[in-house]
């Protein structure tokens, strides 16, 4: 799969609001979802969060809930929305999610680190860092 990241344009700055927002603390995580109800308290996957920081910066997308439990994005439950990606300034081919280097050599979706891997925001934060050049986590967690 091919990623490519825009040269120029708000993409570096929209990368770094997620990985940013992946850092904070702010989200609870969850598996399987992008947005999932548990206990009373929304739960998310590392590209439920993406869609939520998109959200945040003005990206028009529905917000429905299926069965309930389960918050979906332009109908959308597991996998972000096309609109989302774009506004993240990533093309992707095929497959709505991005593969980050697990391992020498390996390497791994998203989704996949974050439900079947069971890598925690931080780790996830990381990998996307290091994919997309975005400098090291600054000491006060920027």
């Amino acid at each position: 799969m091919s990623v490519e990241i825009e040269e120029t344009g708000p993409s570096r700055e929209n990368l770094l609001l997620w990985v940013q927002a992946l850092e904070s603390g702010e989200y609870r995580q969850g598996v399987g979802r992008l947005a999932g109800l548990e206990d009373g308290q929304w739960h998310y996957c590392c590209l439920g969060v993406l869609c939520e920081v998109a959200i945040g910066q003005g990206v028009p997308l529905e917000l429905d809930s299926l069965s309930g439990n389960v918050k979906s994005y332009n109908g959308r439950g597991s996998l972000p929305p096309s609109e989302v990606f774009e506004w993240l300034g990533v093309t992707l081919e095929g497959v709505n999610d991005i593969e980050v280097e697990a391992a020498d050599q390996f390497y791994t979706y998203l989704a996949e680190a974050n439900d079947h891997l069971k890598w925690d925001f931080l780790k996830i934060a990381g990998a996307l860092r290091a994919k997309f050049d975005l400098g090291d986590r600054e000491p006060n967690g920027q």
